[in-house]
């Protein structure tokens, strides 16, 4: 996707609609990912960055002593270390979660976001179905 510029850009207006980044320009979004081109999705990692609850605001959390070790080590482009253990690689398949189905193998009740009129889920201040595909994302 990221070879196809249309798509690209389609990719950056809805990542910068969706969350706040650093970047002046959809241009410098889709450079950053440009940059990843070559790179296969076994040497792409995620990981959560550590965090603690905030005390001054339940609703918020903040980075702890870990993040900042974290950080270093990706400045350094060194090992994460015991962090990798939880990491998941972007070559990973997605799988169905545990409890979606019952001991019948019928669905039962689960957490997921609503429905949107599509179909497919559509987590508050998400993509919905029709915007992931017109991006070029999966549904």
């Amino acid at each position: 996707m990221l070879a196809n510029p249309v798509r690209a850009f389609n990719l950056a207006e809805a990542v910068t609609q969706a969350i706040d980044t650093d970047f002046d320009s959809l241009r410098g979004l889709v450079g950053l990912g440009y940059q990843f081109r070559g790179v296969g999705l076994g040497r792409i990692q995620f990981v959560t960055v550590p965090v603690a609850d905030y005390p001054a605001d339940r609703n918020h959390v903040e980075w702890t002593g870990a993040a900042d070790a974290l950080w270093a080590k990706v400045g350094r482009d060194a090992p994460l270390g015991e962090l990798r253990d939880q990491a998941i690689s972007a070559a990973d398949q997605p799988s169905a979660p545990a409890d979606s189905a019952g001991p019948s193998g019928s669905a039962s009740p689960s957490r997921a976001p609503s429905a949107s009129p599509t179909g497919s889920p559509a987590p508050s201040g998400g993509l919905d179905a029709d915007a992931r595909d017109d991006v070029g994302l999966c549904s």
